[in-house]
């Protein structure tokens, strides 16, 4: 980061040596933030200015050249899909070992605390359906909801998250689901008011982990998602309204 500090401390000429020895590889990018000389560094040298706000420009060229280093060496980077590929399989291999051993150990978690209820001025769910899914020591339950049409988005999740609570203090699941539906909507199908989940820090997935390592109600969260079906008529202020 070239500047008139830059030139002036003692620890930087150290630094400018190193990087002045090294130039042959071509491993430095020079980022200006004023206009200050330094010795060594040509006034024709390629370099980038920074005017105090947008970094995208040092970004892309500083992944750019690491790209490049790479690709001269033949190291070749995952892909997406690749990455994505080996998380599953390992992930998958440690839940199943994990789960086993869960068995094995027969763990038990200590008893989890009753949650607070969320407010909810306008309650007007219906709960339709409960499903349990158990692997392991772990216990997951799923509720589907149905709610009115015409209610605004936040009453819609608030609705959701009320139903969540009060079946979590009724059961005490390691993570729990709630899909909403507006009357008239399949159930059996995505959902249409929202969905709701509480669990460690928000994931269904974590439901095992909270076993596992006996994690406390207090790291459980909210996750909030919510895809209105184009076929369903929802009247929400979605730009006076907001959702934690």
């Amino acid at each position: 980061l070239i500047s008139e500090s830059y030139r002036k401390k003692d620890w930087t000429q150290f630094e400018w040596d190193v990087i002045r020895e090294r130039n042959l590889e071509n491993r430095f990018i020079p980022v200006r933030l004023d206009d200050t000389k330094i010795l060594g560094l040509p006034n024709t040298f390629i370099y980038i200015r920074y005017d105090g706000k947008d970094i995208s420009k040092i970004v892309e060229v500083a992944v750019k050249k690491l790209l490049d280093f790479e690709s001269s060496r033949g190291i070749k980077r995952e892909t997406e899909y690749e990455k994505i590929l080996d998380a599953i399989r390992n992930d998958s291999k440690g839940a199943l070992a994990q789960a086993y051993q869960l068995v094995i150990d027969k763990r038990e978690r200590t008893p989890l605390n009753n949650v607070e209820m969320p407010v909810c001025e306008n309650r007007c769910y219906k709960v339709v359906e409960e499903e349990w899914f158990n692997l392991s020591v772990a216990k997951r339950l799923s509720v589907k909801a149905v709610l009115p049409t015409g209610l605004s988005l936040s009453d819609a999740i608030a609705n959701l998250k009320h139903c969540a609570i009060m079946f979590f203090n009724a059961h005490k699941p390691d993570a729990i689901t709630v899909y909403g539906y507006f009357e008239g909507t399949d159930v059996d199908s995505y959902f249409t008011a929202g969905q709701v989940t509480f669990a460690p820090f928000g994931k269904w997935e974590k439901a095992q982990d909270g076993v596992a390592y006996n994690i406390p109600v207090s790291a459980f969260e909210f996750e909030v998602h919510y895809e209105v079906d184009p076929n369903v008529k929802l009247i929400a202020d979605l730009g006076k309204t907001s959702v934690e």
